[in-house]
């Protein structure tokens, strides 16, 4: 139960729930509620689960999710990497550690929010914002694993990803988009691009399931700037999408039940 008690303060604190009020609800004395809190008491099962009801919570589903672990990109799915994109540039580690780097963000954000008593990052944003958050993510990971090859541009400026060979890579682009969705961004622009599409499972854990890579030009995007809208919009267009390289396929999380147009 080591830690329980932290959690557990967290969430009442967070629920602006007093202990005078939770010694109420549980039937325990509020004095020993807080040595639970403050760690100088190690509580029963039974008074943990006592305090977790009493709070809207369930003691099974807390402990579960106490310490989230990093998952892991499933490299036997990596593919394409040696025939079609240069080593000097991308490779197979690099994939590979940008991917991991972003899950491993993801799991101590989502213990941050667990310990205050919070629901996990993809039940707190939407979804376009969540795709978002994990392109910086990667983004981040792709400067951090390329051994001085990438690095990243300033927030909000094209491209996202500039290249110390800019002759082999020059406007290096990162789209992100849920499940069988086309990544898209405000305006079509000419450039290689990197895109990532995921699947949320069970509500809350993020798993990318497609990765590719390739050069788009502006007839690759269908754009619109529907009434509405949020600004502009340019969608890769299916076919394009389809045409890029496919260095990651996972068909155990795809969304689709069967997947046409690996390269």
């Amino acid at each position: 139960m080591e830690d329980i008690g932290k959690l557990l303060k967290n969430i009442r604190e967070s629920k602006k729930i007093s202990l005078y009020k939770l010694a109420e609800k549980t039937g325990l004395h509020r004095t020993s509620i807080s040595k639970i809190e403050n760690g100088s008491r190690n509580p029963t099962v039974e008074n943990a689960s006592k305090i977790a009801e009493a709070l809207g919570k369930d003691l099974g589903i807390i402990i579960m999710k106490k310490n989230v672990v990093s998952q892991r990109l499933n490299s036997q799915y990596i593919r394409n990497i040696d025939d079609n994109i240069n080593g000097d540039g991308i490779d197979y580690n690099l994939v590979v550690n940008a991917v991991n780097h972003c899950y491993e963000i993801l799991a101590i954000i989502d213990n941050e929010l667990i310990m205050s008593g919070s629901e996990q990052l993809a039940q707190l944003v939407e979804k376009a914002n969540l795709s978002s958050i994990i392109g910086n993510i990667i983004g981040k990971g792709i400067e951090i694993n390329s051994k001085n090859r990438f690095y990243r541009n300033r927030p909000h400026t094209y491209p996202d990803l500039l290249s110390r060979n800019e002759s082999l890579y020059p406007n290096f682009e990162i789209k992100v988009a849920l499940d069988k969705n086309s990544p898209k961004g405000h305006l079509a622009k000419k450039g290689n691009y990197m895109t990532f599409r995921y699947i949320i499972e069970s509500s809350t854990l993020v798993k990318i399931w497609e990765i590719k890579f390739g050069y788009l030009d502006y007839e690759d995007f269908s754009s619109s700037n529907t009434p509405g809208d949020s600004g502009k919009t340019a969608v890769i267009k299916p076919s394009s999408l389809n045409n890029l390289t496919c260095i990651y396929y996972d068909p155990d999380i795809s969304p689709y039940k069967r997947y046409k147009g690996l390269n």
